[in-house]
């Protein structure tokens, strides 16, 4: 068997007479939301020692699948159809995956204080100490972690506490070496060091005292015929908490629900004209790539499949009535479609019925995105929405607004910029990452909903811009549902899901 995985390539051993083999050794890969990453499984039978030149091997079958559907999958199981020239109809490969820690999840408060610190300021018969605290790496270089405030004039101080990661305090091990050095802080000289202790998290989750030490201190006192001790004692309090990722709440059965808002306003030019953003002459447009390269890497996440698909800013054809709509769906038959391939289709077919017009307002697509928030806030469902657009929106006050209030609901904005039209500067506003969004009655964003993103500046690379665009993504959904104290569950057995095989199949390669 072997896992080709974009971009590496793993063998996994092999296993001797078997018709259905249990493979043992894992194959470790990282998750990133934001990129796509499809893994293939490829079945071989060993005709020779040498398992790594497959030449020498009879190629059995292969099974491909998105990194993301496997984790979806809310058994961890999936299991899949092989196909290839010597396989028989019914074989399958079935996939187990599970999340691995790092310690990024676990978050480690320490609080330091010390006793009896040297004297180093002889005038004021005190010290103004701080901390220095350091990491050991596997090849014995110290790295540095955190450093405490200053506490002046205190031979006994009590720091405040902070937070880290375990991964940045220790490398997730809690019996790594770690360093702590204790100084003087001197305003018009070189702080003064007052001692050290090399120790480990383990340690000091004891909370026992360890004493400082100056080698050079003591140097300097033997030859004077002086013992030494210590230059003080430091203890720590730690608490430990672990803090659920966004993978927790994937597998716990996190539904990111997509709706995609189209232009139709007039600036963005005749679809038959060649020029035109929306351009029937050159498809896929770039409202079409835009749906393609962020529908992609979302829609593993929702299990219906559905995408809710509007347009806004156009005329619509006389038999819906021939007036200009700010909110509308591409299929009036269907405003939520199966896939990413069928909301561009509806887009396509929209274009041949929908007259461009305007002006442009976004409030409206807005405020059905938050009604459909609002009636699933409380559970593992988040809304997204990817509104994109060709230029500046005429209702300022009323958009600002509908994004306050989605700062409080379970939904993101994301907004491509399609074009390059300068008044796509104005959307930077609207992306709060600098300054908190205010909307006209004084209300403020409780949190950063939107994302802003220019498509010019990922011509030719669709990936590229699915990566920015969704980069903001996980952490927004995380702060919302650590906010309102929702956490995920563990995530329910249930059968194994099966992919490309007929519904009563019971094949004997199954497991």
């Amino acid at each position: 068997c072997r896992v080709l995985q974009c971009p590496a390539h793993r063998h996994h051993g092999g296993i001797k007479s078997e018709p259905n083999p249990r493979f043992q050794k894992t194959v470790q890969t990282p998750y990133v939301f934001e990129r796509f990453c499809p893994i293939t499984v490829a079945i071989y039978d060993a005709d020779a020692k040498d398992l790594h030149d497959l030449s020498k091997h009879d190629f059995i079958g292969s099974v491909t699948c998105q990194l993301a559907e496997l984790l979806t999958a809310r058994s961890g199981t999936l299991t899949l159809r092989l196909r290839g020239p010597k396989c028989w109809s019914g074989a399958t490969v079935t996939l187990l995956g599970e999340s691995v820690g790092t310690g990024a999840n676990t978050l480690v408060t320490v609080a330091f204080s010390a006793e009896g610190l040297d004297i180093k300021d002889k005038l004021a018969r005190s010290s103004d100490p701080y901390l220095k605290i350091w990491k050991s790496t596997e090849a014995g270089v110290w790295t540095f972690v955190h450093e405490t405030p200053v506490i002046k004039r205190c031979l006994n101080p009590a720091w405040p506490s902070f937070t880290l990661p375990l991964s940045t305090l220790c490398n997730s091990d809690r019996d790594r070496p770690l360093k702590i050095e204790c100084f003087d802080w001197d305003r018009l000289s070189s702080h003064d060091f007052i001692g050290q202790v090399v120790t480990s998290l383990t340690d000091l989750a004891t909370g026992g005292q360890l004493p400082l030490v100056s080698e050079h201190k003591r140097e300097k006192l033997a030859k004077k015929g002086k013992p030494y001790a210590n230059s003080g004692f430091v203890r720590a309090t730690v608490t430990e908490r672990t803090v659920p990722q966004f993978i927790d709440y994937i597998r716990s059965g996190l539904q990111l629900e997509l709706h995609v808002a189209v232009d139709m306003t007039g600036s963005n030019g005749h679809p038959l004209d060649q020029s035109s953003l929306h351009s029937i002459l050159q498809w896929p447009s770039l409202y079409a790539q835009a749906i393609s390269a962020v529908g992609a890497i979302l829609a593993p996440y929702d299990s219906d499949g559905n995408i809710g698909a509007y347009g806004f800013g156009g005329r619509l054809p006389p038999q819906l009535g021939g007036n200009v709509s700010h909110f509308f769906p591409l299929d009036p038959a269907q405003p939520e479609l199966p896939g990413v391939d069928a909301v561009c289709q509806a887009y396509r077919t929209a274009l041949d019925h929908v007259s461009l017009s305007g002006p442009t307002l976004f409030h409206p697509t807005i405020e059905h995105v938050n009604s459909k928030a609002a009636q699933s806030a409380g559970g593992l469902r988040y809304q997204v929405l990817l509104l994109m657009t060709d230029g500046a929106y005429c209702d300022p006050t009323d958009t600002i607004k509908a994004l306050v209030q989605s700062s409080t609901l379970p939904v993101s904005i994301i907004i491509v910029g399609i074009g390059n039209s300068p008044d796509l500067a104005q959307m930077e506003v609207l992306d709060g990452d600098e300054v908190a969004l205010v909307d006209a009655y004084g209300h403020t964003a409780q949190r950063d909903a939107v994302q802003f993103v220019q498509m010019n500046h990922f011509q030719g690379d669709p990936a590229g811009l699915a990566a920015h665009t969704l980069a903001e993504l996980p952490g927004q959904v995380l702060q919302y549902f650590q906010s309102k104290g929702i956490y995920p569950n563990p995530a329910p057995v249930s059968p194994p899901v099966t992919m490309g095989l007929p519904a009563n199949f019971n094949g004997p390669n199954t497991y």
